[in-house]
């Protein structure tokens, strides 16, 4: 099957190129399967799971299956999480989609069955920072990371391995701080990423914006957060001097 037939947004696009050749790809909360169809079809998977929590994502995930020709490769399973996952059945697990905070709590929950996979690859929509240092407090270090913009809305992914690495960044831990490295990611801060640069912009205005406005009606409620929001103007910019040199 010819690949560009398959409806992938840029956001599932950048998930599906994070993921290695394996023998078993398992993608939780797959939606309408389109990442386990892909990666079938192009050869860097040889077998597919397409779970989900959710009965009604799973029955368009059955009928995509089905209208692509890849019943015996692609299958699917009613999964909370990796649940219904058996440790060492996936060589490969994608976890993308959720909040960050959730994304933990399946990692957590499962965690035996993420040890027994080469790689994790995780596109989380929020608290990406709090994702990072778990990897990091679990010994995984971030191999791989990517980031796109879609329809206004910027999206992170990154594949993760057993491993320590240091949370500052080679060569240029004296210019940026292991928070930045937390927040941003050392992947993409050191391969100075576009989208990135556009991203923090974007949020550097936004800050800036409401540190003038939290400065015209300074109180002692408002100075917490001023100093707060100070602080990660500094670190934004940091990094963009980074990225612009």
């Amino acid at each position: 099957m010819d690949t560009e037939k398959l409806p992938m947004s840029k956001r599932l696009l950048m998930n599906a190129a994070l993921v290695p050749e394996c023998s078993v790809f398992a993608d939780i909360g797959c939606d309408h399967a389109y990442t386990c169809l892909y990666l079938v079809a192009a050869g860097t998977a040889g077998q597919a799971l397409a779970m989900d929590v959710k009965s009604g994502p799973l029955m368009r995930a059955k009928e995509n299956i089905e209208r692509y020709g890849f019943s015996g490769r692609v299958r699917t399973r009613l999964s909370d999480g990796l649940k219904e996952l058996s440790v060492g059945e996936a060589d490969c697990i994608l976890i993308s989609g959720m909040g960050g905070l959730l994304t933990i709590d399946i990692l957590e929950r499962g965690w035996e069955k993420v040890l027994a996979a080469k790689c994790i690859v995780l596109q989380p929509q929020s608290e990406i920072a709090q994702v990072r240092k778990f990897l990091h407090k679990m010994g995984y270090h971030i191999t791989a990371e990517d980031m796109c913009e879609e329809d206004g809305k910027f999206y992170t992914a990154m594949r993760a391995q057993k491993g320590k690495s240091a949370v500052c960044l080679s060569g240029i831990s004296g210019l940026l701080s292991g928070e930045a490295a937390f927040c941003y990611g050392a992947c993409l801060i050191e391969k100075k990423h576009p989208v990135l640069r556009e991203y923090l912009q974007r949020e550097l205005a936004k800050k800036q914006e409401i540190v003038a406005q939290l400065k015209e009606n300074e109180s002692e409620r408002t100075n917490k957060r001023l100093l707060e929001l100070l602080l990660e103007c500094g670190r934004i910019g940091e990094v963009l001097s980074f990225l612009s040199a």
